[in-house]
């Protein structure tokens, strides 16, 4: 490697605005790598025991113009001053992810020849990523470049994910086309991912919190929740249970970190413990003789005559053998794993499977290690209604419509993804897999959006209410 000296430090205060950088992250540059000859550096900065890549553009003469407001960044990119051996005297630099020059390296380091007519449109939303659209006379259709912001070792989920249901030719996630390596010490890390763009697709979060009439769609939005499951479950064979004793002790360990966490919020969160046992004890203890997994039954799999002809619902195929399950074992496969509306696009009512999948990276704070474990299919369906809850609180607030809407639209998605019917014992598993994921969404708040916190903060409290 080239040695290179950026005065790297002038982009921290830009770095650590950034909804990818770890809160009160201690960082430092471990590793710095030239990519092409057209002056893009990333550098890699080390933030606890993930590495942060940084993709920077030494302008000189030869290089084009970087549009210092792109909408990605939503505001002028900072500008540091530069010295490597090649370059000669201090050039100045810019953050270059929006870049088409960058996008050319992603490209090149994925085993693709980049075009020459390559440009490149950032996708605006909010996200832990930078999610670029690539366009080019040689595409039959624009393409999806995603740069992953914080890098773990090994292979990234998203690329196991992708290029297994691909392969398999599932319906319900846009085809992956391939993904970027780099090696710092000997170590890989997943750079990037490269699928197709769904240049109709509408975001599942804009379409549930601003068309009134969405919730309409919820069904069917379970019955492709389903379909995903019946997909990942046929190309990820997992035969390991999970002991209902064991998830009992997960979602306690899971309240009790909340609490070590938030220590600002012991009152409030010490409110929580008797109904949390209560509703632990009654798992523990229920009576049911057998689980109807999602899943493993394939009466869920059938769906009513009427869904089957509304124009959004979905085709799906039921597995060979039904599998009967003790209570205290409960089946897993591989799940999203961070799944919520904005994990979901809808495309065209015409197209024979209009929801999409997207990001299955897992939760952002978590290990990646951990991300991807084989888990209850039912987490999922939590993370949704979870969804649910924040999309009610931004359409109503506080109010008794945002308690209508979201118990409305709840009853509608766990209507497609349980066609035949929900057990009791299900309902109380989503519950506390509920309470599981409001906890982790409280801690997320507090450290990452506060304005936000109120929303995760009312459904514990529900929790304790109806516990």
């Amino acid at each position: 490697m080239t040695e290179v000296s950026f005065s790297w430090r002038t982009l921290l205060p830009w770095i650590q605005k950034q909804r990818w950088c770890p809160k009160n992250a201690s960082l430092d540059l471990v590793h710095a790598q030239k990519l092409g000859a057209d002056g893009i550096w990333l550098l890699f900065l080390s933030a606890g025991t993930a590495i942060l890549p940084v993709p920077v553009l030494a302008q000189d003469s030869s290089a084009p113009a970087v549009d210092a407001s792109t909408p990605e960044m939503g505001s002028p990119l900072s500008v540091v001053e530069a010295s490597a051996p090649e370059i000669g005297n201090p050039l100045p630099v810019v953050e270059a992810s929006a870049h088409p020059l960058f996008a050319k390296a992603l490209l090149t380091l994925s085993g693709l020849t980049a075009p020459e007519d390559l440009t490149v449109k950032p996708l605006g939303a909010e996200q832990s990523n930078t999610s670029l659209v690539l366009y080019s006379k040689e595409f039959s259709k624009p393409l999806l470049l995603k740069f992953i912001r914080v890098l773990f070792p090994g292979e990234h989920p998203e690329v196991k994910v992708g290029a297994a249901l691909s392969k398999s030719g599932s319906q319900v996630i846009p085809r992956f086309y391939g993904s970027a390596v780099v090696e710092i010490a000997g170590v890989s890390y997943t750079l990037s991912v490269l699928s197709e763009f769904l240049s109709e697709a509408k975001d599942a979060w804009k379409l549930f919190t601003e068309d009134t009439a969405a919730s309409c769609l919820a069904a069917s939005l379970g019955a492709a929740t389903l379909q995903l499951h019946v997909d990942l479950a046929a190309a990820f064979t997992q035969t390991t249970p999970l002991f209902l004793t064991h998830l009992i002790d997960r979602i306690q360990a899971e309240y009790q970190y909340t609490q070590a966490k938030l220590p600002q919020d012991s009152e409030f969160l010490t409110t929580l413990a008797a109904p949390l046992a209560k509703l632990c004890e009654k798992l523990f203890t229920s009576k049911e003789a057998s689980l109807s997994s999602a899943i493993d039954s394939s009466a869920q799999l059938e769906f009513a005559s009427a869904q089957l002809k509304s124009p959004s619902a979905q085709s799906i195929t039921a597995p060979k053998e039904p599998i009967a399950n003790p209570i205290s074992l409960l089946p897993t496969q591989l799940i999203h794993g961070d799944f919520h509306l904005g994990q979901v696009l809808h495309t065209p009512a015409n197209d024979k499977f209009p929801w999409k999948f997207v990001d299955f990276e897992g939760e952002p704070l978590r290990p990646l290690e951990s991300r991807h474990k084989a888990d209850l299919a039912l987490r999922d369906c939590a993370g949704m209604l979870r969804s649910f809850s924040y999309a009610a609180a931004v359409k109503y607030g506080l109010s008794s419509k945002a308690r209508k809407w979201e118990e409305t639209t709840r009853e509608a998605f766990l209507a497609g993804y349980f066609p035949h019917g929900i057990s009791d014992f299900e309902k109380q598993l989503l519950t506390v897999l509920e309470f599981e994921k409001a906890c982790y969404e409280y801690r997320y708040e507090t450290a990452f959006r506060p304005n936000w916190q109120w929303i995760p903060q009312q459904s514990l409290k529900r929790f304790g209410e109806i516990s």
